[in-house]
């Protein structure tokens, strides 16, 4: 057995296979029978078993004893679907394929559908950038927890108080040594609220903190531009920042997401400071 494919059809079915989650084996040499039988793809999934045979002819169709030799291959393995792949079929061959239960495929067919899958995994997985913005969120939110809950007072201020202060999110109350006390506006508790649902959702998908916070604040940032249309976020990236309330069904920069920033921008010159 080697994993190296013999034709460019036993490639494109091992790249379609993992894809889809198979385990793949290219020229698999049944055990236990002679004269040996080579097997081009066998691919398992939990009980599932396909084996593919793959030709590379220029002319059209193939011999419907191509067929029958791999029919044949068959016997030797445990249950297993058979698929026979090749450039093109004659009507011929397609009958004799369903007569003896193999599924003919062209390798035109494979091709297309392994775009097809590679273009969706690639648009349903999220990004690394996005993934960082997210840890990013979450250092802060994590830092910010003690503003989740309408109890006070607090034993201290923390570097985003006066940020949180100067955008009407809250009002001091007492700003004692030891004895820091305040209270949210209405405004503010709708918006640590929202701060509260995000760090919810965002561990619940297993993200995890940025370990600085004044990295997490560079990261926001540096990465997100509030003031025009976001069109970078595609498929999964789009989904997940709708998810956390940054941008809304249209890409738009929601009003939520415009205060986050402008918090964020007059923290990070507090740290500075």
């Amino acid at each position: 057995m080697t994993d190296r494919p013999l034709n460019p059809q036993e490639q494109w079915v091992a790249d379609l296979l993992r894809l889809l989650g198979f385990d793949v084996k290219l020229n698999y040499w049944i055990p236990g029978i002679q004269p040996r039988r080579e097997i081009d793809v066998l691919a398992r999934l939990g009980p599932l078993q396909i084996a593919f045979e793959c030709k590379n002819y220029s002319r059209e169709g193939v011999d419907n004893e191509d067929i029958a030799y791999f029919c044949a291959k068959l016997l030797h393995l445990n249950p297993a679907l058979g698929v026979f792949v090749a450039n093109s079929f004659r009507q011929e061959n397609i009958t004799y394929c369903r007569q003896h239960g193999i599924l003919p495929i062209t390798s035109q067919d494979i091709r297309a559908e392994t775009e097809r899958l590679t273009a969706r995994k690639h648009q349903m997985a999220v990004s690394e950038s996005t993934i960082n913005l997210l840890a990013a969120m979450l250092r802060l939110l994590h830092d910010w927890t003690n503003y989740f809950a309408p109890t006070w007072p607090f034993h201290e201020k923390i570097y985003a108080t006066q940020s949180f202060a100067k955008h009407n999110l809250i009002v001091v109350k007492s700003d004692l040594p030891g004895l820091f006390e305040y209270e949210h506006t209405e405004s503010g508790a709708a918006f640590f609220k929202r701060l509260k649902s995000i760090v919810t959702t965002m561990e619940q998908t297993g993200i995890r903190a940025m370990l600085s916070s004044r990295n997490a604040i560079e990261t926001i940032i540096s990465q997100y531009t509030c003031n025009t249309r976001q069109t970078t976020f595609q498929g999964a990236d789009a989904l997940v920042m709708q998810g956390v309330g940054l941008y809304d069904e249209e890409g738009e920069v929601t009003a939520f997401a415009r205060l986050l920033t402008s918090v964020l921008q007059d923290t990070l010159q507090t740290l500075k400071e």
